[in-house]
This record gives structure tokens, sequence and C-alpha cells, in this order.
């Protein structure tokens, strides 16, 4: 992949960040110091970087891909309330491996995505 100044502006934003941001909430924070970003060049940017292992895309049924800078084998939580996602660092891949039973079929991914209400809608149910 070419270098790109406005990709590696994303690449960072991602990186840095810890709430799994979506593609409007990152053309939201690079705008303002980045005219000329568009909306356009964060979802492609994106895709390539998802594409190139760089990033992880999170997928949830009816709301907007997310994207993670944290690369490593992990599982998170999806807030039902407020839609944030969280990393769900309490619960190990080796763990996981272990329960999934002996198969026939050669397992080459998997998934695993926890809906929860978070600790601050919990907390603050009039703020989510």
């Amino acid at each position: 992949m070419n270098y790109s100044k406005q990709r590696e502006l994303i690449y960072n934003e991602i990186k840095k960040s810890v709430s799994h941001p979506s593609a409007s909430e990152i053309y939201s924070h690079l705008k303002s110091e980045n005219p000329s970003l568009s909306l356009g060049t964060v979802y492609r940017n994106l895709k390539l970087l998802s594409e190139d292992k760089r990033i992880t895309k999170l997928s949830s049924p009816n709301k907007p891909d997310r994207f993670d800078g944290r690369t490593v084998e992990h599982y998170h939580y999806y807030c039902t309330q407020c839609s944030g996602v969280f990393d769900a660092d309490d619960i190990s891949p080796d763990e996981i491996k272990k329960i999934i039973p002996k198969q026939k079929h050669q397992i080459i991914s998997y998934e695993l995505s926890i809906y929860c209400i978070c600790e601050n809608c919990l907390t603050n149910e009039t703020s989510c």
C-alpha cells in the first residue's frame, strides 16, 4: 500500500482511540484541522486499512461499522443503549478456543459479540 498523508491521519486517529470510532466520527475529529478531507476519502482509506489488516472493522446489525486499531485477537462488548463498543479484555481467546467442540470441519475464524448495557448506562440511565 502506497503512503498517503490522509490515510496516515486516519490510521493514527483509530490507533489512539479506545472508543472504536465510526467513519463519521473519524471524519468529524479530523475535518477541522484537515479541510480538504472528505467523508469518501475516510471510507476508502478505512476499507484499504482493514483489507491490509492494519485495523479491524467491527460490524454490528443495524449500526454503522466501527474500527479498531488493536488488531490482536480480542472480543467486544456492544452496549444496546448507547451503542458504545468496549474491549472485552476479561475474556481470554484461549479459554474460548477450549470450549469450541472438535469438528470434522476446519474452523478458519469465528466472532464473539457480547451485547450488554454498559456500566455508564447502568449508572446514568438518563444520559444514554
